[in-house]
């Protein structure tokens, strides 16, 4: 199989989130929440990356959870066999006891554990205790159904203090995760607007990974760096526009879907910008047991 092809896409369900993260590069619910897809265009779209093969979707929002129809979302594309991981911010627990028993793959953000950077971070001082919660609930499955977990801590002056970053590595250890990924903020969506505070340089980041490998030789760990992610994401926005990232910005392609009907040659267009080897090396460090090609 030529393997310039897309196996694996991040889908944003939907622009709304109950969290205001200031390091987010997720769609802007202010430009995009009145243009979600409506469920019946949600399964065109999936029934079209069916068709092309795509092998893994990234169900990511905004918060997908708060979907009103993420549970029939979930089950039709699980109806295709195709592999779903969830990347979500945890706080609907309730919810995501619904669809658990669909999806490969959690991600789960773990970028603090005392209450007051979790209320910077993650605008919830109370967050520690929805991971907690989480944990608990994906411990069953992941021993009886294979469920992976991804742990994504974004590394900020916030949160790289030798107090806090001991305490966060310390608390995946004894989780021991499938993978956990240490991000570098990106200039893109929300966190453009923050993003020289947020900003901790490449070298102070291979400094803490290195101190992480040493404490902690067992764990998955992996790093990912701004320029990682450059053309390395095929992306559809909630209104299905197509997105590839640049270090700063998106490359639009265009919308997949335009009056109910798939633009293909929007598609094509994407697949030429995106860069194979940046999007295969991503997404070894994302999800490193997806099935890329046959």
């Amino acid at each position: 199989m030529n393997n310039n092809k897309i196996k694996v896409v991040d889908f944003m369900l939907n622009s709304v989130c109950n969290l205001d993260c200031p390091y987010c590069y997720g769609p802007n619910a202010d430009d995009r929440i009145k243009l979600d897809l409506s469920l019946d265009n949600i399964y065109i779209v999936i029934d079209f990356l069916y068709k092309e093969g795509v092998e893994s979707i990234v169900i990511a929002g905004g918060e997908p959870l708060l979907h009103p129809n993420i549970i029939e979302i979930v089950e039709y594309i699980y109806a295709y066999d195709i592999k779903i991981a969830l990347q979500t911010n945890i706080t609907r627990i309730d919810i995501l006891k619904k669809v658990i028993l669909k999806i490969s793959w959690i991600g789960i953000p773990v970028d603090a554990i005392s209450d007051d950077v979790n209320k910077i971070l993650r605008t919830d001082e109370k967050y520690y205790t929805y991971i907690l919660k989480a944990i608990q609930l994906v411990k069953d499955y992941r021993d009886n159904n294979n469920l992976k977990i991804k742990i994504g801590t974004v590394l900020t002056p916030y949160n790289i203090n030798d107090n806090e970053i001991n305490k966060i590595a310390h608390f995946i250890n004894k989780i021991q995760p499938d993978l956990w990924k240490l991000y570098q903020v990106r200039p893109r969506g929300r966190a453009k607007n923050y993003y020289s505070s947020l900003y901790v340089s490449e070298k102070k980041i291979k400094k803490i990974e290195k101190k992480i490998r040493d404490d902690y030789p067992n764990l998955n760990l992996f790093t990912s760096f701004s320029y990682d992610s450059t053309k390395a994401y095929c992306i559809i926005d909630p209104d299905s526009m197509l997105l590839v990232p640049q270090l700063d910005n998106y490359i639009e392609c265009g919308k997949l879907l335009e009056n109910n009907i798939i633009n293909k040659k929007n598609w094509e267009e994407m697949q030429k910008i995106i860069s194979y080897d940046n999007y295969t090396q991503n997404i070894y460090k994302t999800f490193n047991n997806f099935k890329l090609y046959n």
